[in-house]
């Protein structure tokens, strides 16, 4: 016992990482929000095909992948559904989470608040969103909003997806940081 504490100590000061921990949704926790809240530091929650009733989802500044079972397969990303009922925002990121915070192969729909993005709301931010089909959002956003915000990519298709003017708010984004069809 004595011998393993130093060396675990030893690893930590010399940059030692740890392998990611695979958590699943519903397989481990029912919700997207509790398998984030329970994620370690670079653990990957993968999200099962189904549709989830969940808005407001928000990570906390933590460094965790959120991803559907087959983010390259368009039929995957169509059965993995996030839908945000018409209550709140689908996803927040407001706490300085930066790219190693990943959104993958969601569909995400049903979101709606009046001052944000209804599906993806991105405030001092710069999370990593791609492979995700982001449609059937209201907000002052439409489907994704970025103030301030510096996404290192933007890479989803956003459909009918409903705004005064535009379907994708950028302020303070870095021009083309949305690829697609937003």
């Amino acid at each position: 016992m004595s011998i393993a504490l130093p060396l675990i100590a030893a690893g930590s000061i010399l940059g030692a990482t740890m392998p990611a921990d695979t958590t699943d949704v519903p397989g481990d926790f029912p919700t997207i929000q509790e398998a984030i809240d329970a994620a370690g530091w670079g653990d990957v929650v993968v999200v099962a095909p189904g549709t989830y009733y969940e808005s407001g989802v928000v990570f906390r500044g933590r460094p965790v992948r959120v991803t559907g079972g087959a983010p390259a397969d368009s039929s995957v990303v169509a059965a993995t559904v996030v839908d945000g009922q018409g209550l709140d925002t689908v996803f927040r990121f407001r706490m300085s989470e930066g790219r190693n915070t990943v959104l993958a192969g969601l569909t995400i729909r049903g979101g709606d608040y009046y001052a944000d993005g209804g599906g993806v709301d991105c405030e001092q931010a710069s999370p990593t969103i791609e492979d995700c089909v982001i449609r059937d959002n209201r907000g002052s956003g439409g489907g994704i909003r970025c103030e301030d915000s510096s996404p290192s990519s933007i890479e989803c298709g956003c459909r009918a997806t409903r705004r005064s003017s535009e379907a994708a708010s950028m302020s303070g984004a870095p021009a083309g940081c949305c690829r697609s069809a937003c």
